[in-house]
């Protein structure tokens, strides 16, 4: 990580937060460990992946690849179009955080987006209203629990 994190990156990533700890909230009624904090928790879902620090983990004198990981392209990106987005930071996101590469505002609203609707596909206020059997409506809850490990 060369770059140091833009404060637009870093309100993104704390509403990414918020909104799964909300819809966590929503299915489970339990107190959501955050892995944009100190907590050894992992997200890892085929558009985005974040895990905290591992202090139990050997990184065999390497340091934690990333925290934040999102995997779809950025194509307002100011260094054109960017295939992985990384973002790092010390122990609780905002704290020396940085980041593989410049991105642009356009891009971190592209990304946000694109993050949010992905979770709202889980919150259980859209999906009970969707006309889904309580089937459907288990499957996507225990869709998004088993991100976590």
């Amino acid at each position: 990580m060369s770059r140091v994190a833009d404060h637009i990156l870093i309100a993104a990533l704390e509403y990414i937060e918020s909104e799964m700890e909300r819809i966590y909230w929503n299915i489970t009624q339990k107190e959501f460990s955050s892995p944009f904090r100190n907590t050894g928790r992992n997200f890892k879902s085929p558009v985005f992946e974040v895990q905290a620090h591992d202090w139990d983990k050997d990184w065999g004198g390497e340091e934690q690849e990333y925290n934040f990981k999102y995997f779809q392209g950025l194509i307002n990106d100011s260094e054109g179009p960017v295939d992985e987005l990384e973002v790092s930071w010390n122990k609780n996101l905002g704290r020396g955080t940085y980041t593989n590469r410049l991105v642009s505002p356009n891009a971190i609203s592209f990304m946000l987006d694109d993050i949010i609707r992905y979770l709202r596909t889980f919150d259980r206020d859209i999906i009970e209203h969707a006309g889904l059997t309580e089937e459907e409506v288990k499957t996507l809850h225990d869709e998004f629990i088993s991100f976590f490990n």
